[in-house]
């Protein structure tokens, strides 16, 4: 019985080169600093930011931060903005072209993003949100079935348990990733009481209606803490007590 461990990024990133997924094929995987980078040197929304006065203005408050006005910082905050924008845009499986539907600061966010996606596509690069929505396009593969499925040999025998940690901190797209692996053993761990990155995409609904998407699963709550001393425990609830 093989054993793959890893984070989501890392695990996805080895299975789909693997199997040789075609629509990987000579991809450049980015981490998030060369995601910055790629974005402020080639993307129209930092070349040209005048022309996208509708987006900045709605979405001040992302980027619009602290006492200092300089542009220096003005220009690293929208640079910020823009990566969080595009990264929810694929975590919450936002459909692009409804944008266009909506106000002019949504037209412009839906021609900012394309464009993104068209130099992403031109220099063959894929940011760590993007590699999940192309791990979705894998899982749907004839080579994605392979690797869930198996084929009776030794070589693929398929995958028969999943388990999940942090499952609190889950999003929308990694949780349809998980709906694509489910007819496995599925084994999910979380708190919600932890879930601490809405910022980030995580949606904490997503664990809270983990028994009504999931009736026949079973639910164990461990109630007594594994994690720390009963002195740390005395002192934490302190601190709350005296938090209306």
């Amino acid at each position: 019985l093989e054993l793959r461990m890893g984070t989501l990024h890392s695990l996805a990133n080895s299975i789909m080169e693997e199997f040789r997924f075609p629509e990987y094929e000579n991809i450049r995987l980015m981490d998030d600093f060369e995601q910055k980078l790629f974005i402020l040197n080639h993307t129209r929304i930092m070349k040209d930011p005048g022309r996208f006065s509708n987006l900045w203005q709605k979405f001040s408050y992302l980027w619009n931060r602290g006492s200092s006005s300089s542009e220096l910082r003005e220009r690293f905050n929208k640079l910020e903005a823009a990566v969080k924008l595009f990264n929810m845009i694929v975590e919450y499986l936002v459909n692009v072209e409804r944008l266009s539907e909506g106000d002019e600061a949504s037209k412009e966010l839906k021609t900012a993003y394309k464009d993104y996606l068209h130099l992403l596509e031109t220099y063959r690069r894929l940011d760590l949100s993007h590699l999940q929505k192309k791990f979705l396009s894998f899982l749907c593969s004839k080579e994605g079935k392979l690797f869930l499925e198996g084929n009776d040999t030794s070589l693929f025998p398929g995958i028969r348990y999943v388990m999940i940690d942090e499952y609190q901190d889950t999003n929308p797209l990694q949780n349809e990733l998980i709906e694509h692996i489910k007819q496995t053993s599925l084994f999910c761990v979380g708190d919600y009481d932890q879930s601490i990155y809405a910022f980030n995409g995580a949606d904490i609904s997503i664990i809270s209606t983990f028994d009504k998407r999931y009736p026949d699963a079973k639910v164990f709550t461990l109630k007594k803490n594994y994690r720390s001393y009963g002195e740390i425990l005395d002192i934490a609830n302190k601190v709350i007590a005296n938090n209306p």
